[in-house]
């Protein structure tokens, strides 16, 4: 198990904005956001990040998370991104 607050803080720190965007970009959807392939992304990179001796469903980082949000603010003209 990992005791390093530090690099959990600094993990969470890269995390959060490309949260924040995922919110805002999402909010613009009509589908149902509980089936949404983005939020099990982000969820397997919190397994990685902060717990991955439970491992994921796939590995994912924070630099796979920001190109998967690129590709869909792209497919989604009408997205607001944060400001």
């Amino acid at each position: 198990m990992r005791a390093n607050p530090g690099k959990d803080g600094l993990e969470l720190a890269a995390l959060a904005p490309l949260w924040q965007r995922f919110l805002a970009l999402r909010a613009d959807r009509t589908e149902d956001p509980s089936d949404d392939p983005l939020q099990f992304m982000f969820e397997d990179c919190r397994l990685s990040l902060f717990a991955p001796e439970l491992g994921g469903a796939a590995p994912v980082d924070p630099t796979t998370l920001e190109a998967a949000l690129d590709a869909w603010a792209a497919r989604t003209p009408r997205a607001r991104e944060p400001a």
